[in-house]
């Protein structure tokens, strides 16, 4: 009888030591759920449905032109913000090669274009911080090329709030690329990102600078502003100012502003768009101007100012 205590107390902190030590495998999950990924932390401007901004695919010939403006300027963002996070979610898909309780590390890993790239990640409370390191590949140290934070959401773990910044200098595979692409989000209700790009450019290109916000909202509404600047004609300095809203309906509209800096002159412009995608009513101050139309279509009788930058 005297020795069943001690048994059952080996038994007992055996299935402790089990347990604890399990705990950095088991918790695998929130590490990855923490990180970002290409479907929650890139501007939703295709929806279930292979539409835009809510839309479906243009009729040739219909589209409005400051939508298809938004939509390209949505894709390029994106477009720069995927090249980090498919190496990110690359990584994260394997099993991490480094675990201590408040810590994991994916990589390095050869991938495509001869790159090597890491990704590490550090828990404190119920912040995450991470990075993506990178560099070509023989070199000697891989360089941070995108990090970011994240604040676990009160319901799950992913739809926190956080950070995202990218320098584009840090890319082996873009020579010459220059600027920064930094984002705040918010995941707690649908998707809210700001953006901001500083001295954005290429080999022989203009840098550019711009500010972004975008409101997607569960039930398909959201609303697109952007401010950056523009040379017109090659040769004139300006600045364009647009707003898209939409609704779940699809029925939508746009308003832009461009300023043209050496002259001081201000041009605006207007567009409501239908369900079916298409014109309901323009109307522009360029040049002889004009309006065209039936306004009455309009979901938002009013023009818009950019009001979140």
């Amino acid at each position: 009888m005297r020795r069943i205590l001690p048994v059952v107390l080996l038994g007992f902190l055996s299935g402790c030591e089990d347990t604890l030590s399990a705990q950095p495998f088991v918790s695998d999950r929130q590490f990855r759920a923490a990180l970002p990924s290409a479907e929650r932390h890139t501007l939703d401007v295709i929806d279930a449905s292979d539409g835009y901004l809510g839309m479906a695919p243009p009729v040739p010939g219909t589209w409005p032109d400051l939508v298809q403006l938004s939509l390209d300027v949505g894709g390029d963002l994106n477009g720069i913000t995927l090249a980090c996070l498919e190496l990110v979610e690359s990584a994260a898909a394997t099993e991490p090669s480094y675990r201590s309780e408040t810590s994991r590390e994916w990589g390095p890993f050869e991938g495509t274009d001869r790159v090597t790239y890491s990704v590490e990640v550090e828990r404190r409370s119920d912040t995450y911080t991470w990075d993506l390191r990178s560099s070509a590949a023989g070199a000697n140290t891989l360089e941070r090329a995108c990090a970011g934070e994240h604040l676990s959401g009160a319901v799950a773990l992913a739809d926190g709030t956080g950070t995202l910044d990218i320098s584009l200098e840090a890319w082996p595979t873009l020579d010459g690329a220059v600027g920064n692409l930094y984002t705040e989000y918010d995941l707690t209700d649908g998707q809210q990102f700001r953006i901001e790009i500083d001295g954005l450019g290429g080999p022989n290109q203009r840098a550019e600078d711009g500010r972004y916000f975008f409101r997607h909202r569960p039930g398909g509404a959201g609303d697109f502003q952007y401010r950056t600047t523009i040379l017109l004609d090659g040769e004139y300095e300006g600045l364009l100012e647009v707003r898209t809203r939409w609704q779940s309906d699809r029925r939508g509209r746009s308003d832009a502003v461009v300023w043209i800096e050496s002259s001081a002159r201000r041009f605006s412009f207007s567009q409501c768009f239908t369900e079916d995608d298409r014109f309901a009513w323009r109307w522009t101050d360029f040049q002889d101007g004009g309006s065209y139309g039936d306004a009455a279509q309009c979901v938002h009788e009013t023009a818009a100012a950019v009001d979140e930058i």
